[in-house]
C-alpha cells in the first residue's frame, strides 16, 4: 500500500512483545525503500512488554481515540520512545479477528464510520475449526448455518450499531 500510493499513511499499533519482530520485517526491505517509506509508516508499541495477549490491550481505545481525533495528544511508542502526532485519522482498520476489544473501541469511537478488515493468516483446517459450521467440525454458532439464523444475528448486530 505504501509503495503504490504516496498519499497512504500506515499507523500500526502493537505491543512490546511483537514490536521488534514487526520492525525487523519492515527492515528486510531494501534500505532505500525502507527509508522512502519511513515518514509514512508508524509502528507504535502502545502497551509495552508487560501484557497478556489473552486479555484486551488497555491502551488500545485511548490510542485509537488519539489517532481518530485530530488535534488530540500525540502517541508515544513505548519501545522506541518516539512520539508522533499530527497523523491523519484512519480510514480503514486492519485488526486481529480475535481482538473483540478493538472492534468495540473502533466502532464506538468512530460511530461505525471506519471499515474493519479482520486479517488472519492460517491454514484452512484452523479456520474451519474456529469459525466453520459444525457439520464440518467447526465451532461456529449453529444459528449461522441457516438463513434465518444469519438474519437474526445480523439484525442483533445492526441494532447494536444503531444504538451506538
Amino acid at each position: 500500500m505504501l509503495e503504490s500510493d504516496p498519499g497512504v499513511v500506515v499507523t500500526y499499533f502493537t505491543t512490546g512483545l511483537l514490536y521488534p519482530q514487526i520492525v525487523g520485517e519492515f527492515k528486510r526491505l531494501p534500505p532505500s525503500k525502507y527509508e522512502a517509506l519511513q515518514s509514512r509508516l508508524h509502528v507504535l508499541d502502545i502497551a509495552g512488554k508487560e501484557v497478556d495477549l489473552m486479555k484486551p490491550v488497555d491502551a488500545f481505545a485511548s490510542s485509537f481515540k488519539s489517532l481518530f481525533s485530530t488535534g488530540t495528544a500525540p502517541i508515544t511508542c513505548r519501545s522506541s520512545g518516539k512520539t508522533v502526532g499530527g497523523l491523519p485519522p484512519p480510514s480503514l482498520a486492519i485488526i486481529d479477528p480475535f481482538a473483540d476489544y478493538a472492534y468495540e473501541a473502533i466502532w464506538e469511537i468512530s460511530s461505525w464510520t471506519i471499515p474493519i478488515i479482520a486479517w488472519w493468516t492460517s491454514n484452512a483446517g484452523a479456520v474451519i475449526r474456529i469459525i466453520g459450521p459444525s457439520r464440518l467440525g467447526g465451532l461456529a454458532e449453529p444459528a449461522l448455518e441457516t438463513p434465518e439464523g444469519r438474519a437474526e444475528i445480523k439484525q442483533k448486530r445492526l441494532s447494536k450499531q444503531d444504538s451506538s
